[in-house]
This record gives C-alpha cells, sequence and structure tokens, in this order.
C-alpha cells in the first residue's frame, strides 16, 4: 500500500514514502510590566504559559518491509514502519524580571532571573517488524517528565564616549529536556539542556561615522547539549556536553556614498 491509500498492489518497482500525519492545538499567552522612571532604576517584570497537544503519525512504506512481514506469517499491522504518538503534550509556564541600574552617566548593569517549569507526556509506540506473543502489536509505552529551573543573567554596559561602547556578560540558559517518539530502545527521555555563555566586546562608530568596528569573544559551556542521533531504525534525541568558544570581528568602511567596505 505504497500511497497508504487502503489500496494495496503488486510492484517490482522500489516505491517507498513517508507520511507524517499531525494534529495539533496551541496556546500561549504573556503578560510584561515595564517601568519608565526617571531616575537611575527601572525594571521590567513578567510571566507567561504555554500549552501544546499534538497526535502524529508516522507511516514509511517499502515493498521489502511488506515481503518481508508477509513471509514471517505477520499480519498486515506490520506492513510499514510506523511511529504512533497519541498524544504529546508540553505544558510550560515561567515568571521573570529584570532590573537596569544606571551607576554612572556612562555605566549601567543589568540583571535579570527567571523560573521556568516544564511538564511533558507522550503516549508513543514503534511497530517495525516485532510483533510479541500471538502475533500482536506492541502496547504503547507512557512516559511523563518536569523540571523547574532558574537562571538569569548579569549585563555591565559602559560608553566610553558617544563613539565607543563596551559590554560584558554571564548568562545561564535552559533548554527543556523532552521525550523521544516511538518509545526506543535508546531511551525514551533526554536531560535538559543548559548553558553558561560569557561574552564581552566593543561597538564603535568612529572617522565620523565613516567605520564601524565591532568586536567580540566569547565562550559557551554546554552541559546536556541536545543533539539527535540517528540509529537503524529510529531517530531519537541524546544529550552530550561541548565547550564553543572564538572572537568575532565585524569592520564596515563607508569612505563614499558609493564605496563600501565589509570585513568580518
Amino acid at each position: 500500500d505504497p500511497y497508504a491509500t487502503g489500496q494495496s498492489g503488486t510492484t517490482t518497482q522500489i516505491m517507498s514514502g513517508r507520511r507524517d500525519i499531525t494534529k495539533s492545538r496551541q496556546f500561549l499567552q504573556e503578560l510584561r510590566l515595564a517601568s519608565d522612571f526617571d531616575g537611575r532604576f527601572n525594571f521590567l517584570l513578567g510571566a507567561n504559559y504555554y500549552d501544546y497537544k499534538t497526535d502524529l503519525d508516522v507511516i514509511i512504506t517499502h515493498p521489502t518491509l511488506t515481503a518481508r512481514a508477509r513471509a514471517r506469517g505477520f499480519s498486515s499491522a506490520f506492513d510499514n514502519f510506523l511511529i504512533e504518538s497519541h498524544p504529546r503534550r508540553a505544558e510550560s509556564y515561567g515568571v521573570f524580571g529584570e532590573g537596569y541600574l544606571d551607576l554612572t552617566e556612562s555605566t549601567r548593569l543589568t540583571t535579570g532571573v527567571r523560573y521556568s517549569n516544564d511538564r511533558k507526556s507522550i503516549q508513543t509506540r514503534q511497530i517495525f517488524l516485532d510483533p510479541i506473543a500471538g502475533g500482536a502489536v506492541r502496547p504503547f509505552t507512557t512516559g511523563k517528565e518536569s523540571w523547574g529551573v532558574v537562571t538569569g543573567r548579569v549585563v555591565l554596559d559602559h560608553k566610553f564616549n558617544d563613539n565607543v561602547l563596551g559590554y560584558a556578560s554571564v548568562s545561564r540558559g535552559y533548554k527543556a529536556g523532552g521525550l523521544n517518539p516511538g518509545g526506543p530502545a535508546g531511551g525514551l527521555s533526554f536531560d535538559p539542556e543548559y548553558l553558561i555563555a560569557a561574552e564581552a566586546g566593543l561597538m564603535s562608530t568612529l572617522l565620523d561615522g565613516a567605520l564601524r568596528a565591532n568586536l567580540a569573544a566569547f565562550y559557551y559551556d554546554y552541559d546536556g547539549l541536545q543533539i539527535g542521533q540517528v540509529g537503524t531504525a529510529s531517530a531519537i534525541t541524546v544529550n552530550t556536553d561541548a565547550r564553543i568558544f572564538g572572537a568575532e570581528a565585524e569592520l564596515i568602511y563607508q569612505p563614499t556614498e558609493a564605496l563600501r567596505l565589509d570585513l568580518t
């Protein structure tokens, strides 16, 4: 049944296909309150809520799958490679705030903090030439995970003059873990991803505006970096650690209206 229409046929060709059939709905709401005082201090407060639910079927057809299933006496339920997730749900809420303090007329300190709470659940199974006792299809696997994490950042920026701004920042970021569809042998759930990021740089406009020069150095330290891993019969998300560091420069020189030179 290469087109998944309910009409089976015989072929001598390699007629394969993949269909991802999904039905989903989502809701997102965010509220913010920001101040605009004349003094040295201002703030931002906020909260958000997110709810997502989906049903997903992945159907992969190939004549060799059907032929192998029939040769082994399996039922037609094993003619295709199927991943079913009914349902998958993610629910998240967060509260956050930032404060902005002018230490001097030229120096500003920004501090922020956020609490994130994520809950995920799944009911899923994978069907791939693997009947259980009596030739039946494997039952659904269910999983549920939740995480509550505090993150934040600190930024210091300083205007050396009207044309040169320097800054330095340190922040901690977070991406929620999750649940792999299909309930693969590699593991149903994967962990959150955390990032410590540090950056410092200069942004400047020189030569009466003809030259823009931006310089930066950065360092990223990942704990539990989420990456895709392709196996024999599935693709899942797994965790690893990583470090990235480097520097970058952006120079834009426009001596005349007709000539511009870019170097990055």
